[in-house]
């Protein structure tokens, strides 16, 4: 299951970096650690990119909680992790803020071997991360580590207002 999360989330980043770099990246494998989980190349150039994947939330019901939260609809489900829902009751921005921050550390301790770049995906089905203030948010007040092994670090997000289609958000 946790490859399949993973090229799924593979094939939604590179749809829209392709379009936006002019590139036709393709999954080719999924290597084991230490490698990123996703090794991909660019037919025409041959260039070759990694993609390390991770979600923001375990599982949808936490996605969904902390947008229920910022709606005002306040439930008590028991799969709710108890420090979301108290942060997210407080200020859900910093909620959502402190579990980017969260995921990105985590995966910024790691080491890679890659004979490429790589680039951190994070994907997230939240339709809270697509609100405008939330995204600005994100970029005027994220801290990266200073060594990290990747270069780029992107968010990709579900735009509700779209029918299931999503967009991206370069953070570094």
């Amino acid at each position: 299951m946790k490859r399949l999360i993973e090229s799924t989330w593979g094939e939604r980043f590179l749809k829209l970096y392709n379009v936006q770099h002019s590139t036709s990246f393709r999954i080719t494998s999924q290597p084991n650690p230490p490698e990123p989980d996703l090794k991909c190349e660019d037919p025409g150039s041959g260039d070759v990119l990694f993609l390390e994947i991770t979600e923001l939330w375990e599982n949808d019901a936490d996605a969904k909680d902390l947008y229920d939260l910022v709606r005002g609809i306040v439930t008590e489900d028991e799969q709710l992790h108890r420090k979301l829902a108290e942060d997210a009751r407080k200020d859900p921005y910093d909620a959502y803020f402190n579990r980017l921050m969260d995921r990105i550390y985590e995966k910024c301790s790691c080491r890679y071997v890659a004979s490429g770049p790589i680039i951190l995906v994070i994907g997230d089905k939240s339709p809270f991360s697509s609100v405008t203030e939330v995204q600005e948010e994100i970029l005027s007040n994220i801290r990266i580590p200073d060594e990290h092994p990747f270069a780029g670090i992107s968010l990709v997000l579900l735009e509700p207002s779209t029918y299931g289609e999503y967009r991206l958000l370069q953070i570094v």
